[in-house]
């Protein structure tokens, strides 16, 4: 008679923090709040100027204007790049691809 040894189970012992079963409880339940329960209630007559409509144009030039002065032949610093997570990349190139487009860049 052949004895076969018994399987072995692994056994995980996950646990939650009582904080982290509430966050993840509240985020599972909220909904996003429209942006004028946000906004305190005095800075309501200024919601035009933080409009998308309004922040894809640049305001035209005023006399308090000022330039970056670039330097000539500058040699760029040496640092260390990290690379992204796959899907903060993805919001890096829709972020740079809109303000391409919108010429705020």
């Amino acid at each position: 008679m052949i004895l076969c040894p018994p399987p072995i189970v692994a056994e995980i012992r996950a646990s939650q923090t009582t904080s982290q079963q509430l966050a993840e409880a509240f985020a599972a339940n909220s909904q996003p709040r429209p942006s004028c329960n946000i906004v305190p209630h005095h800075l309501h007559d200024f919601e035009d100027i933080f409009s998308k409509a309004s922040f894809d144009s640049l305001p035209e030039c005023k006399q308090w204007d000022h330039a970056i002065e670039l330097i000539l032949d500058a040699e760029p610093f040496s640092c260390k790049v990290y690379p992204l997570a796959p899907c903060e990349q993805d919001e890096l190139d829709v972020f740079l691809q809109e303000n391409l487009s919108s010429g705020r860049i």
